[in-house]
């Protein structure tokens, strides 16, 4: 079940500040080698700054059996509530967007997603009932961004479209685009 994000005025705003939040992050991929080795990371550091969300949650490949994201999926971690982050300085490179984030109530976690062209995500669940927030950050060429949650669909395939959902629920995503795609997401507890 998607829900609409006319009820979530704080993440309208996010929305609204959507290449902000996209110049930033092209910014620490240029000041930062340890950013953009994680953005383009090869297939053996992807364990390592995806361990921030991936194991608390359920989505880590020793609990569902199998590499849900095939190494072709990457995380740029730079909000976890109660935990530092510790492999850049993300206060430094993220003041904007770390600043949009304090509007969100019950923030648990936010991060920027790389998605590999043509690459998808396997059903899967969560093992929290938490919303996520997914807002895309750039354009995509030749095709669309595609996400199942329960029995509904949904598509992407223009910077500063969005959804939320329930990712206790059971979800798959697609990326049956030509481009890299770039979410920015924030997890964070219903009300």
């Amino acid at each position: 079940m998607f829900y609409d994000i006319e009820d979530f005025p704080a993440l309208q705003k996010i929305r609204d500040q959507v290449s902000v939040i996209y110049d930033e992050l092209n910014k620490a991929v240029e000041k930062d080698p340890k950013v953009k080795s994680i953005l383009h990371p090869s297939h053996s550091d992807l364990e390592h700054y995806t361990d921030y969300w991936v194991k608390d949650n359920g989505f880590h490949e020793d609990q569902t059996g199998y590499d849900i994201r095939k190494g072709e999926y990457t995380t740029i971690a730079i909000y976890k509530k109660d935990f530092s982050i510790k492999h850049f300085d993300a206060q430094r490179l993220f003041p904007k967007t770390l600043a949009l984030l304090k509007q969100v109530e019950n923030l648990h976690y936010s991060a920027f997603f790389k998605m590999y062209p043509h690459t998808k995500l396997d059903a899967h669940t969560h093992n929290r009932s938490h919303l996520i927030f997914h807002l895309l950050l750039n354009d995509l060429e030749n095709g669309e961004f595609k996400l199942r949650c329960g029995d509904q669909w949904k598509t992407m395939k223009n910077k500063g479209e969005c959804l939320v959902f329930d990712y206790s629920n059971e979800h798959e995503s697609a990326n049956v685009s030509d481009s890299d795609r770039l979410h920015f997401i924030i997890d964070f507890k219903p009300f």
